[in-house]
This record gives C-alpha cells, sequence and structure tokens, in this order.
C-alpha cells in the first residue's frame, strides 16, 4: 500500500470493472436486481453510466488510499489451505503477515 498501482495496471482494473457491470447488467432480470439494490443502498436509482463515469474518474492515488485504509495489519488475518501433508493440530503454527516467519504459540 505504499505505492499507487501503475498506469497500466490502473486502466486494465477499470476495463475489467466496466466489463463486469456491461456483463452483469445484459439481462432484464439483473437490470432489474440493480435497480432494486441501488433503491435499497441509496434510496434512488443510480444509473449504470454514472457508476461508469465514476470508475473512470479513479486515481491510482486513491486506490492507494483506499488500500491503505482497509488492507491494515492489525486488521489482517491469513489462512492457508493444503493437502501437502498432515498438520499436527495440537502444536498451532501462526505467520506474522510482515516477514511471514513463524510465531510461536504456548496452546
Amino acid at each position: 500500500t505504499e505505492q499507487p498501482p501503475g498506469a497500466a495496471e490502473l486502466r486494465r482494473a477499470k476495463a475489467y470493472l466496466h466489463g463486469q457491470l456491461d456483463l452483469h447488467l445484459e439481462s432484464t432480470e439483473r437490470h432489474m436486481l440493480w435497480l432494486a439494490e441501488q433503491w435499497s443502498a441509496f434510496g434512488r436509482p443510480i444509473p449504470a453510466a454514472r457508476v461508469q463515469e465514476d470508475i473512470a474518474a479513479v486515481t491510482a492515488s486513491q486506490v492507494r488510499d483506499a488500500a491503505r485504509a482497509f488492507f491494515r495489519p492489525d486488521h489482517l488475518s491469513l489462512a492457508v489451505l493444503s493437502n501437502a501433508r498432515p498438520l499436527n493440530m495440537s502444536t498451532p503454527v501462526l505467520f506474522s503477515l510482515r516477514a511471514l516467519e513463524p510465531v510461536s504459540t504456548n496452546v
């Protein structure tokens, strides 16, 4: 969260969101669900074109700022699922998200 995304990454993310919204609203049923969600959340319908404009206006620094607010180390959890080998459940292993180093536990 230190550096904002690069121009190419931001462009790809915006294109992805535009495409997903367009696909989501292709059917009449989906469009009606969209309108119901807008009424429920905002008390009025927000046109898809307005959402597309808002997506287009997002800057790299806004993405970085949102990531800083959302991805806070004190609020992160990590779950690892693997079938690589059996895990001894009597000895939990925790990892620090900063360096992924094992953290001792006294359970």
